[in-house]
């Protein structure tokens, strides 16, 4: 049968060995996995599946290599078993965790404070509304960088800590490994972007941050108005800050 001189076999990582793209009927012979074994290969063939009339891999034939399941277990467990030594200690955790106290005790006050404005009627006035929006806003943007952080930003980290560990691991297929790594931490990226989760709670985080900088110019321009433009007008409504301040109209 005529085969076309452009069909080969595109690359293939089988968690083992890098294959490299061949022509069709061509067989490669790759060193086995284990370093202690550099005489040993491995085999595979590209052939032409006529079914479909394209070229595809033949099943790997690691016969001649020992235990190479086992070896990529222990690679992965060593990699695991540094990647727990290091994760403590890498100024990435240390930042988040700092991070995520400072945040965790805004929400704290935060709510001590609205608590306060709630339970003490005789305080409620159009000042201390704009304080409880501003508040409010606050502390709904402490919460939904939390969410974010402990669902989406520590599975970021751990990701490129894995891909670190396996790089700097002296191991002989520890490369091929994290090139793998990186090619499936491309794809989950790609993925989380496009999760219903992950943009709800990445639009409401940006949707309070921006509220909480509109409440904090409302706040001052409430303050302007009292001393300068109508010093002795007693306000009781706060509508149209609000408008500006959450976006719409309450």
């Amino acid at each position: 049968m005529y085969v076309k001189l452009q069909q080969r076999c595109e690359p293939l990582f089988d968690t083992h060995l890098i294959w490299p793209s061949v022509s069709v009927n061509e067989t490669v012979e790759l060193p086995c996995p284990k370093q202690e074994f550099p005489n040993q290969t491995a085999q595979r063939t590209c052939i032409l599946r006529y079914s479909c009339n394209r070229p595809v891999w033949s099943v790997g034939d690691y016969s001649r290599c020992p235990d190479s399941d086992a070896y990529s277990d222990l690679f992965l467990k060593i990699a695991h078993n540094r990647y727990l030594e290091l994760k403590d200690q890498t100024w990435e955790y240390k930042i988040l965790s700092l991070s995520q106290i400072s945040y965790f005790q805004s929400v704290l006050v935060g709510v001590i404070a609205l608590t306060v404005f709630v339970l003490f009627r005789k305080l409620r006035n159009a000042r201390t509304r704009l304080h409880m929006n501003t508040l409010s806003a606050v502390v709904l943007q402490a919460v939904m960088w939390l969410l974010h952080s402990f669902l989406f930003d520590t599975q970021i980290i751990d990701g490129h800590m894995y891909l670190q560990v396996l790089s700097a691991l002296d191991i002989d297929i520890a490369p091929k490994l994290a090139a793998d790594f990186v090619r499936i931490a491309e794809q989950m990226f790609t993925r989380l972007s496009a999760h219903l989760s992950y943009i709800i709670i990445a639009g409401l985080n940006r949707y309070f941050e921006t509220a909480t900088f509109f409440w904090l110019l409302m706040e001052g321009w409430f303050l302007y108005e009292l001393i300068c433009r109508k010093p002795l007008e007693m306000k009781t409504s706060i509508k149209r800050y609000a408008m500006i301040g959450w976006g719409e109209k309450k």
